[in-house]
């Protein structure tokens, strides 16, 4: 036996199929648990080779012992959280849910996190980490203004994600998290029930189960409910640029019938409503377009129209004026949230199982906020 090859071993075809090194492996490791993403780990080895071979980087990264290929990072990525967080769906995922979560109250020496199933089956779950126990009592405008906002597809289960903030000169400040798996009213009320018992003495700035003067929303008629029924005493306001994007959107269906051209008209004439310097004033512009001529050849969007118009209280900026909103007429200290939630926590991945999404709201979500608010430490 000579050990001679038939075909060429120093070339790209061969070194593609190379295993890769151990020493590789631990850095992508040591990535992940950094909070890196299968591609973004990959993207900084490919980073890290550059700035070490210089033109001679293309060769290099031929050899997949040093440059792994995509699929082998998410694999090992996956892997690892199969064995740090467990099962991803079924009963043994909620068994290590409910350990991690004991684990984590007791670290902290206080109860920061609840899970509970309701009585139609769906799991919730309520965060408060101590530093948004501390946001409620040291923070004023906790008990003044609240906003609230949902996302989903945070995890391969498909659980909703809802973050409670406040504003302050420092920025959104969070005040609670919980985690779902449905939207429906009574789900979302057990799980507001959840968190009022984890809740500090001191919440919402003293203000306790009266909750905050002022809770904003979108326009989701399930949550509103559960908000109403849980804090009677407070007023429910609506993000005036969701209700204006959503009468865009129903102005741009096909199914209502609406000209391009009569658009444009309607939506101006809409938010001339929204920004109304007076009651009378709005009761004035309201009554103007209703006999719009172009408003009055489409019959469904007065029949639209005059359904919001029920409740300008909620979106009116007139109406609002002695509510202590300080100048707050939009949700976007909650959007600005979950970009970061998404950005930064979950570096635009789908957690793992609800395990680990559960485990970074506690431990990612701090840091990022104990980075922006040093003085709230």
């Amino acid at each position: 036996m000579n050990n001679a090859h038939n075909h060429r071993i120093i070339c790209a075809a061969a070194l593609s199929k190379r295993d890769v090194s151990k020493e590789t492996e631990l850095k992508l490791k040591k990535l992940f648990e950094s909070g890196h993403s299968p591609a973004s780990a990959l993207d900084t080895i490919k980073h890290d080779l550059q700035e070490q071979e210089g033109d001679n980087y293309w060769f290099v990264a031929a050899d997949r012992s040093v440059c792994p290929d995509r699929d082998y990072c998410y694999h090992l990525y996956y892997k690892i959280f199969r064995e740090s967080y467990g099962a991803k769906g079924g009963e043994e995922m909620f068994m290590d849910l409910q350990s991690r979560l004991e684990q984590y109250n007791e670290e902290q020496g206080e109860v920061c996190s609840k899970m509970a199933r309701t009585e139609e089956g769906q799991l919730i779950v309520a965060i408060c980490t101590p530093l948004m126990k501390r946001v409620h009592a040291q923070v004023q405008q906790s008990g003044e203004m609240a906003f609230i906002d949902s996302t989903g597809n945070c995890d391969r289960q498909n659980h909703r994600l809802f973050l409670l903030l406040t504003d302050c000169s420092a920025g959104r400040l969070p005040l609670g998290v919980l985690v779902t798996t449905s939207e429906s009213q009574q789900t979302i009320s057990a799980a507001l029930h959840l968190l009022t018992s984890i809740l500090p003495r001191e919440a919402f700035f003293g203000r306790q189960e009266t909750g905050p003067q002022v809770i904003m929303t979108d326009d989701c008629l399930a949550l509103r409910n559960s908000l109403r029924a849980l804090y009677p005493d407070s007023t429910c306001v609506l993000c005036i640029f969701h209700l204006a994007q959503a009468m865009w959107r129903w102005l741009w269906s096909s199914h209502h019938g609406v000209p391009k051209g009569h658009r444009p008209q309607l939506m101006r004439s809409f938010q001339g409503l929204i920004y109304a310097e007076s009651a009378a004033s709005l009761e004035k512009l309201y009554m103007a377009l209703t006999e719009d001529p172009v408003a009055k050849g489409h019959p469904q969007f007065l029949r639209h129209l005059a359904e919001v118009y029920a409740r300008p209280e909620e979106w009116a900026i007139c109406l609002q004026s002695g509510l202590p909103t300080r100048g707050h007429h939009t949700n976007n200290f909650a959007e600005g949230a979950m970009r970061v939630l998404k950005d930064k926590v979950l570096h635009r991945l789908k957690a793992y199982n609800i395990t680990q999404l559960v485990d970074f709201v506690h431990t990612r979500t701090t840091s990022a906020s104990s980075q922006m608010w040093p003085t709230i430490e």
